[in-house]
């Protein structure tokens, strides 16, 4: 086996387990899946807009066969979306509330999952600070009621 390099995902879960973490590791590499499948990939991966934007760019390209240069197009569309289609991945992640927490490595997906709980273990590795009292402050200074002003005073 090859050693790859994984991103790691995690989000807060509401039933806490063992950590009380949801963890997904993404690879960081081709995806043969997503260039042959394309939005059949993405459905099957949960990645509802993706789909649907590479079922927009896909459909029309179906239609254009007398078109000359279709063929590459659809070639160009479909190694763009092996290239980039575990990118969009992570980024499906990130709309579904995960953070990007660090680059792991392992042999495959579980190996990966053990190194980052070994990281996280010793220290290495940070999980963020998840819950209402790390939300970004307001951009403004509350006002009271006092500073307003009343009208008729």
């Amino acid at each position: 086996m090859s050693y790859k390099t994984y991103t790691a995902f995690v989000r807060p879960v509401s039933d806490p387990g063992e950590n009380g973490i949801d963890l997904v590791v993404v690879p960081d590499e081709f995806s043969f899946g997503a260039m042959i499948f394309g939005p059949i990939w993405a459905l099957f991966h949960q990645m509802w807009i993706i789909a649907g934007l590479l079922a927009i760019l896909y459909i029309p390209l179906l239609f254009m066969v007398n078109f000359t240069g279709s063929g590459l197009l659809f070639l160009g569309l479909a190694l763009l979306v092996g290239f980039e289609g575990l990118n969009l991945k992570g980024w499906s992640l990130e709309k579904k509330g995960y953070i990007a927490t660090g680059i792991v490595g392992g042999d495959d997906e579980p190996m990966a999952m053990l190194r980052f709980y070994q990281l996280l273990a010793a220290k290495e590795i940070s999980l963020p600070r998840f819950g209402p009292e790390n939300a970004a402050p307001a951009s403004h200074a509350p006002v009271s009621m006092e500073s307003a002003g009343t009208p008729g005073k």
